[in-house]
């Protein structure tokens, strides 16, 4: 009997021993970044249905959807992951295999958008992060207990970081802006936006500021774009979500420089909201920063303004997109990719301005979904219009325009949107 009790002893402290707890819990934290952008609403203009207004610029806003781990020194190893809210909060479970959590804690946040939509690294492809400064973790914390490491936050008045502000505003862009269209969801994925750098691998030389490659799903930011959102970062992914719309064709360009003053007019890129483009090249650039545009500016805003760079309020270099010539069009405004954001922004929005469509802002969802549906080839509404049937060079120099999208949002949609086009200076 002595030697069953002992046996049974020595087997219960074996399964005591093979039943033992490995270190876990749940940490809670903020991250925070210094609000440098350009491209608010200022408090000197009617800012109603602004998303982003002069009193969120220059403060510490929540670094919001972005990809958080839990680092330890000593298990060299991501031990926890999670995502950050809306207001930049998090709250991570973790885990280690030994009986006493781990030494060497921190931890990071990366400019990754939490559902892969878009991440951002240095021109050669690396990654920024941000990491809290050390702590202990306490073994045993829950998810409706975790334990409070507080807010961390990067940049000051004195110095704001370009990389968060970048985040930001891809950030924005996607949240307010793409994430209301169908297919922005199926397509819009893993585009890396690369920065600062002024011409980049992967365009060849020919990117002398920020640009964007549908194809390879690519953005390149230029020296100095971190804190102009609505003319760069958002504007490029706006180009991105174009292509993905629809994938087009063709090696020509997109046909800027109107007239054609040179032998070489398919690369001639240089651009401005009121000049005259010849109608492919104005609708492209139109349609991205429309995209920028109704990600800052919601369809009620009585006063949406856009510029095509700015790291200050939008001034000087700024255009009201309700503010339109009606019929009384000077000489080459049909041209300007202005009016044609002005067209896109009367079929968006609901202010009554005698422009919009009646359906008001229940169209936003169509307006690039539309896209989608142009129909395939290079004849005259077709998605790649402006090239010539071997895609080698344009014929159609005002292809793919607003002409072209007007009719489409009619044939594909059902709803005129003849109004806003003809009160827009009925650009090509």
């Amino acid at each position: 009997m002595k030697n069953l009790l002992l046996g049974l002893v020595v087997l219960g402290t074996m399964l005591g021993a093979s039943s033992t707890q490995a270190a876990s819990g749940y940490v809670r934290g903020r991250m925070q970044f210094w609000q440098n952008q350009g491209n608010y609403c200022p408090n000197t203009r009617d800012c109603t249905g602004a998303v982003y207004t002069q009193a969120q610029f220059q403060t510490y806003q929540p670094v919001r959807n972005a990809r958080v781990y839990v680092w330890s020194d000593q298990a060299n190893a991501v031990i926890g992951q999670g995502a950050t809210d809306l207001n930049g909060d998090y709250t991570i479970s973790w885990y280690y295999a030994g009986t006493t959590p781990p030494t060497g804690v921190y931890v990071y946040w990366v400019p990754d958008h939490k559902d892969g939509r878009f991440y951002i690294r240095y021109s050669n492809g690396t990654y920024r992060w941000y990491p809290t400064g050390y702590f202990t973790l306490l073994n045993g914390t829950t998810s409706t207990s975790p334990q409070n490491i507080g807010t961390a936050a990067w940049g000051s008045s004195s110095y704001a970081d370009e990389w968060a502000n970048t985040y930001d505003g891809a950030e924005l862009m996607w949240r307010e802006g793409l994430n209301y269209f169908g297919v922005m969801q199926s397509n819009f994925t893993n585009v890396e936006i690369r920065g600062f750098a002024n011409d980049m691998p992967g365009f060849n030389g020919e990117c002398p500021t920020s640009c964007a490659n549908g194809y390879s799903k690519r953005v390149q930011l230029d020296v100095g774009a971190a804190y102009a959102p609505q003319g760069r970062v958002m504007h490029e992914m706006g180009h991105i979500a174009s292509y993905l719309a629809h994938p087009y064709s063709g090696t020509g360009g997109n046909g800027y420089c109107y007239p054609s003053t040179s032998n070489f007019p398919d690369k001639c890129q240089w651009w401005t909201l009121n000049t005259a483009e010849h109608g492919s090249a104005a609708f492209e650039e139109a349609l991205a920063t429309f995209l920028a545009d109704s990600a800052l500016y919601y369809p009620n805003a009585p006063a949406p303004h856009s510029c095509l760079a700015s790291a200050a309020p939008c001034a000087p270099g700024q255009f009201n997109l309700e503010t339109s010539s009606g019929s009384a069009c000077a000489s080459g405004e049909n041209r300007w990719p202005l009016t044609a954001m002005r067209f896109l922004w009367d079929v968006y929005d609901s202010v009554d301005d005698q422009e919009s469509v009646a359906e008001g802002a229940g169209n936003y969802w169509k307006m690039l979904n539309v896209m989608a549906l142009y129909d395939n080839g290079t004849e005259s509404l077709q998605i790649s219009e402006p090239w010539n049937s071997n895609y080698s060079a344009i014929d159609n120099w005002d292809g793919r325009g607003s002409y072209s999208y007007r009719l489409n949002y009619f044939n594909k949609n059902g709803t005129s949107v003849y109004v806003p086009y003809s009160r827009n200076c009925s650009p090509p």
